[in-house]
């Protein structure tokens, strides 16, 4: 595991404080966190930081990031930061597309996990289905907390 990976899980958790120094970390040694993009890491970060009730700071990392979300992850943590600056609309609009993207994934990757025999596969197969769960959780979460959408 990589100072990523626990970061997720440490902001999974509800320790944010934590996360946020292991995100922190990560950004140092984006060379060494497969699976996390730069451009995640710099957004986890933000939507750490709007957790913790720091929104200047999360805003201000957040726009440091010039690369379109890609990942349902990427999304979410977009999605939290435009609500933490006020942009209610751009927040739910992108609350919906982590929420798709995650549904389509899951449902993708539960196909590809009937097929395959191997348990070391399986098993990665597993860790990513409950990460994209939770993305889809969270996001159903986030759009209630936002209030009624914004026309």
């Amino acid at each position: 595991m990589n100072a990523a990976d626990d970061a997720d899980i440490l902001f999974r958790e509800g320790r944010y404080e934590d996360a946020l120094e292991r995100y922190s970390s990560a950004l140092d040694a984006t060379g060494e966190n497969p699976g996390h993009s730069p451009s995640l890491l710099q957004r986890r970060r933000a939507q750490t930081l709007a957790r913790l009730g720091r929104t200047d700071e999360a805003i201000k990392h957040a726009s440091g990031v010039t690369a379109p979300p890609e990942t349902p992850e990427e999304w979410l943590a977009y999605a939290e930061c435009e609500l933490a600056a006020g942009r209610t609309l751009k927040g739910q609009d992108s609350i919906l597309v982590a929420r798709e993207q995650a549904k389509w994934a899951i449902s993708s990757l539960e196909r590809k996990a009937n097929g395959i025999d191997e348990q070391v596969e399986r098993d990665r197969i597993e860790r990513a289905l409950e990460s994209l769960r939770w993305v889809q959780n969270e996001a159903t979460r986030l759009f209630e907390e936002s209030g009624p959408p914004v026309l």
